[in-house]
């Protein structure tokens, strides 16, 4: 990967939740911050790769972390600061834990739900010219996941990009955001959505502070 890519398109500009109807049977009634594992003290840290279409793939020279530095009260809800990179780039954000299902303050987007109902769905790109939706949901049963830190029975909140831009080379891409129980997110990948290659976060290590 070169440093001349642009950063991943996660602007999102539109957020619908949509109830559907499931006559799958549903998980077994878990907690969600079970996989999130969103307590004071958490962290997390991740090495980077790149994966062409080939499946060859490349560790990247960059790391980023995770951190959970402290909790407010506000009566209704349980706000938890976490602090992160993301491609060496900060990041704070609050997160609530509503309906089994971890949210993010500022704009609901959610980071996962064990609710096989719920999907999440948003547009990237500018508001006059999206250039793909994409749609959040729990996928059905569990994959195993081998990173850096172990190998891990995962949940995935997939994300399925469909590109609205009738030229563009690359067809209908995925998300992978893979959560293990009692250890928090294990793996995600992504993808410049100009390059016909993914990129994906693995987890090295994780612990309590």
């Amino acid at each position: 990967m070169k440093e001349s890519h642009q950063l991943p398109v996660y602007l999102c500009i539109l957020f619908i939740l949509v109830g559907c109807s499931n006559d799958d049977e549903a998980l077994p009634r878990e907690l969600v911050n079970d996989f999130t594992m969103i307590e004071v003290g958490n962290y997390w840290v991740y090495e980077w790769y790149e994966i062409e279409p080939n499946g060859v793939t490349t560790i990247l020279n960059r790391r980023d972390s995770v951190y959970i530095s402290e909790v407010i009260e506000t009566g209704s809800k349980s706000l938890f600061l976490r602090e992160a990179t993301f491609l060496g780039t900060p990041r704070q954000s609050y997160l609530f834990d509503s309906a089994n299902t971890i949210f993010r303050f500022s704009d609901r987007e959610i980071l996962l739900t064990l609710d096989e109902s719920i999907e999440q769905r948003k547009l990237l790109g500018f508001e006059n010219d999206p250039i793909a939706r994409v749609t959040y949901s729990l996928e059905e049963g569990t994959d195993y996941v081998e990173v850096p830190a172990g190998r891990f029975e995962c949940i995935n909140f997939k994300g399925v990009i469909e590109p609205l831009q009738s030229d563009y080379p690359h067809g209908e891409r995925y998300n992978f955001h893979h959560y293990a129980k009692n250890i928090g997110l294990v793996s995600m990948r992504t993808q410049f959505y100009n390059s016909p290659n993914d990129i994906e976060m693995r987890l090295v290590k994780y612990g309590k502070n």
